[in-house]
Formats: structure tokens, sequence, C-alpha cells
């Protein structure tokens, strides 16, 4: 393989495996406008790459009747394929079916929790630019859901707490009265 096409691939490569990198969330994570500023700047970059790769493989097509080089296209159909379901991915855990979902606003911010039915959960919270999501396992103990997360409290910066009651499948009553009821939808 000559080295101009080692380049080409490389750096497309590289700025493929930089985006999926960015949208690829194990265990807790936050998003922010600086993480979705440098996604689109890698993207950017991303397609401009391919765009000139494309056009100079085009003209070596046409004037030297060069074979057409599909590997930056196949690279060009990951990046918006796998981006793309990462995406939808993010927001809908289709795979996973929801128990229960409750939610807290506040002045400036908002928290939500995602219950599961395989007994883990997702406490979203959401600022005004920034969004943190936290993961980890519950039970159920005589209509007590157990947080199985010990640092959930300082996580969520009070908003959460470990210990909920659940009162006829609509609301989620702290055993801590310091915190705030969280109304359900159930699904």
């Amino acid at each position: 393989m000559k080295e101009r096409k080692k380049i080409k691939y490389g750096i497309l490569s590289i700025l493929l495996l930089l985006t999926l990198c960015l949208n690829i969330h194990f265990g807790d994570f936050c998003e922010g406008m600086a993480k979705g500023l440098l996604f689109a700047f890698l993207s950017i970059i991303f397609i401009l790459g391919f765009i000139i790769i494309e056009i100079r493989d085009l003209f070596k097509l046409v004037d030297k009747g060069e074979k057409f080089d599909f590997i930056p296209l196949y690279l060009f159909i990951l990046f918006v394929v796998f981006n793309s379901f990462l995406f939808v991915a993010n927001e809908n855990k289709f795979w996973r079916e929801i128990k229960y979902e409750g939610i807290i606003e506040d002045e400036y911010e908002r928290a939500w929790i995602v219950l599961y039915e395989n007994n883990s959960f997702e406490i979203t919270r959401s600022y005004i630019e920034n969004r943190c999501t936290f993961i980890g396992k519950y039970h159920i103990e005589k209509n007590i859901i157990n947080l199985d997360d010990e640092n959930i409290e300082s996580k969520t910066d009070k908003k959460i707490t470990k210990r909920y009651l659940i009162i006829s499948d609509s609301i989620l009553q702290p055993l801590d009265k310091k915190y705030r009821k969280i109304k359900l939808n159930r699904k």
C-alpha cells in the first residue's frame, strides 16, 4: 500500500474513532456545549477531508484512468451510521424496557430518573448548557426502591436520594424528608 493511501486512511480512521469515542458512554458521564462543539469540529474536519480525498480520487479516475478508491466512502458511511445510531441510542434506550420514569423540575435545572425492568436506573441532571447522567442498579423491597449507588446523593447535589417509597405507581416519596417527591409516569 502506498504511503499516501496509508495517510488518508489513517486520518479518516482516527477522526472516525475520535467522534465515536465522544458518543460512547460506559457508566456515569457528562455532556455539554464544549463536547458538542468538539464533536462538530471533528465532524467538519472529517467531512472536509472526505470531500477533498474523493474529489482528488475522481480527478485521478477521469484524468489518469486509475481505479476509484472506495475505502474513504466506506469510512464515511461508517461515520454516518455509527454516529447516528449512538445519538439515537443515547436518548432512547430502545433495548431496555422502562418500568418507571419520573421528573423533578427546578428553576435552573431538571432531573429525571428512569427505572428499567432489568433493575438498572439512569438519573439525568440537565442544566442550561450541561447534562450529567448517572447509571446504576436498584432493587425493590416491600414497595421501597433502593438505589444501589452509595454516592448518588452527592453526585446529584442532593436532588435524588437512595431510598424511595412507591405510592400507587404514581409517586416516589423519599424516606428522607429533605428531598422532593418524584412524580412517575408508568410505562
